[in-house]
């Protein structure tokens, strides 16, 4: 018996909806059995509506609001009726001193009569609120209306009256009944509201709303959750978005405020973010009471040793009126070592020398055209704490040797649309000293380009097919070489790795690119192809002007590595591990 008890109650759970009052879903088995119409108010002056509601009994199971599924029925719909534009169960008076009856009908049943009275109470007043508003552009404003009425009953009349705009160029308001008494601002300017309640007596009322500038509503910080390498710094920028639906960068506006959650992680100069140490910092950017944030992940290790390398000097010496490039090398608290030479500060002691910081990690150290015999202290500092990295450089005044000048790279061939690099070498009474950096570069004849500027000294470009002679001058003397450009039709492109085998956070790998061309001829191309990263929050270019192709590492993941020239592309995959 317990056994046949049991299936009953749940069967009987099944058609009640689990025992709840409100099914999820509506219910076709158990049969409707009667409707129940009832309302708050049972007596309304004419012209104002109220909503009525149908509840449904289901078998004496449960019951349910079925009042958006009866067909309404007004029986004296003179006096009162459901006007087509209302939602269902919304009944309007019409006629005053008068009364109506209702019912719900659904599936063959219908409810008991509703008795509602239509009393002879007039409007005495409208009043509209909110009073004188002001809007700003692209938000909305919903009005509401109340009646006053004889008898000193107050009625909300919002849905009743008739909502108006002066000036529908600066706002509009609906009459829709749902969104009815919403105004939408739509120019800056002013615009005069008004309710009218239509009955005898006729009611108006008005309010003026003003619509103001549009206001900042949302604020979005990007790069969104970047990783940057300490020491790095990149500019974050804020896109804000206006009350009107409009959007603008608003990254440098007066009243932006850049801030990090963590100074010690990271530093905010404007919207210039430097990363410091390891960890994480959210990046605020506010504008009053509107804030858009980014969380940011510093990775590569905390730095704890600086160490500088001069590339053109020959046991730490220049030849007065030289140059070289000064590189500041930093060791991280990650056992990773990486070029850190555009963070760090440079100075020199005395004036046999002076340091120029460029863009990115380039710097040059030249040496003084009129050196005393003191040595130069070259340092590179970061903070207070870590010891500044510094080396000796002696300032020397040798003699240029007759036909002193060389360029060791002779009868160089080149395919269409690469480039070499050229150097030229001086032989002084005290030994060799490259002068690439400063020597003057000139094309004697041919149509190759030879660079004369910075970085770009003495690095031919191939022009048309043909012989080029390339000259370079110092101290009075010339040195020459000759560039012939081969027609050649590209094969492949090859990328390939110098070092190291593996990555993490902080380390440098130097790619090279070969080309390979139809002829069988190979051509290292590394500072002619484009370089690409796909995700710079896992590796990034050290520098891509003064290194290209020297990829370092910045979080853990894979990215991929693309280089593309003369219509010919390779890839390779970056792996950063821990």
């Amino acid at each position: 018996m317990g056994k046949w008890l049991c299936l009953i109650v749940t069967f009987l759970l099944v058609l009640t909806g689990c025992g709840t009052d409100t099914p999820t879903r509506i219910n076709t088995l158990t049969p409707l059995t009667s409707i129940v119409v009832t309302s708050a108010v049972v007596s309304f002056p004419a012209g104002t509506s109220i909503q009525l509601t149908a509840t449904g009994d289901f078998s004496g199971l449960f019951t349910r609001d079925i009042t958006n599924q009866v067909a309404w029925r007004s029986a004296q719909s003179f006096n009162a009726d459901f006007p087509a534009d209302f939602p269902p169960g919304r009944i309007k008076a019409r006629e005053r001193n008068t009364s109506t009856t209702v019912t719900a009908v659904l599936d063959g049943i219908t409810s008991d009569e509703l008795i509602l009275t239509i009393n002879d109470a007039v409007i005495t007043a409208l009043t509209v609120e909110p009073l004188l508003p002001s809007l700003p552009l692209g938000l909305s404003q919903t009005f509401t209306a109340q009646g006053t009425f004889t008898g000193g009953i107050t009625f909300d009349l919002t849905k009743d009256v008739t909502w108006s705009s002066f000036d529908p160029t600066v706002a509009t308001i609906s009459n829709d009944f749902a969104s009815k008494g919403k105004a939408t601002s739509l120019k800056i300017g002013s615009t005069e509201i008004s309710a009218k309640f239509e009955t005898a007596p006729t009611a108006t009322a008005s309010t003026t709303l003003t619509v103001t500038a549009a206001t900042l509503s949302t604020i979005a910080v990007n790069p969104v959750s970047p990783s940057l390498l300490s020491l790095t710094t990149q500019a974050f920028t804020a896109k804000g978005t206006f009350s009107d639906g409009s959007s603008r960068d608003i990254t440098t506006e007066t009243g932006i405020t850049w801030t990090s959650s963590d100074p010690a992680v990271a530093r905010a100069t404007a919207n210039s973010i430097t990363a410091l140490t390891a960890g994480t910092s959210t990046i605020n950017a506010t504008d009053g009471t509107v804030s858009g944030t980014s969380v940011l992940k510093v990775t590569g290790g905390n730095l704890t040793n600086i160490a500088l390398t001069l590339d053109k000097a020959v046991n730490n010496a220049l030849i007065k009126g030289t140059r070289s490039r000064v590189t500041a090398r930093g060791t991280f608290s990650n056992n990773t070592s990486r070029d850190i030479t555009g963070a760090v500060t440079l100075g020199v002691d005395n004036t046999n020398a002076s340091v120029t910081p460029m863009s990115g990690n380039l710097a040059w150290v030249q040496a003084a055209e009129v050196p005393t015999a003191a040595p130069v202290k070259i340092s590179a500092s970061y903070g207070a704490t870590v010891l500044p990295g510094e080396i000796s450089l002696n300032v020397t005044e040798p003699t240029l040797n007759n036909s002193g000048l060389s360029i060791p790279e002779q009868s160089l061939t080149l395919a269409s649309g690469t480039s070499a690099r050229l150097s030229l070498k001086g032989s002084f009474s005290s030994g060799t000293q490259d002068l690439t950096p400063i020597a003057d570069w000139a094309v004697n004849s041919g149509t190759a380009i030879v660079g004369n500027v910075g970085l770009d000294k003495g690095r031919v470009h191939a022009g048309t097919t043909g012989p080029s002679v390339i000259r370079a001058s110092y101290g009075g003397q010339t040195a020459t070489t000759t560039v012939t450009v081969e027609p050649r039709t590209l094969n492949t492109l090859t990328i390939s790795a110098v070092t190291p085998a593996t990555m993490i956070p902080g380390n440098e790998k130097q790619f090279k690119v070969e080309a390979l061309y139809t002829d069988g001829t190979r051509q290292d191309v590394t500072e002619d192809v484009a370089w690409t990263i796909s995700d710079s929050n896992i590796a990034k270019f050290s520098d891509s002007v003064a290194d290209p192709g020297l990829v370092v590492a910045v979080d853990i993941g894979t990215a991929t590595l693309t280089v593309t020239f003369d219509g010919k592309v390779d890839t390779e995959n970056i792996t950063v591990s821990q």
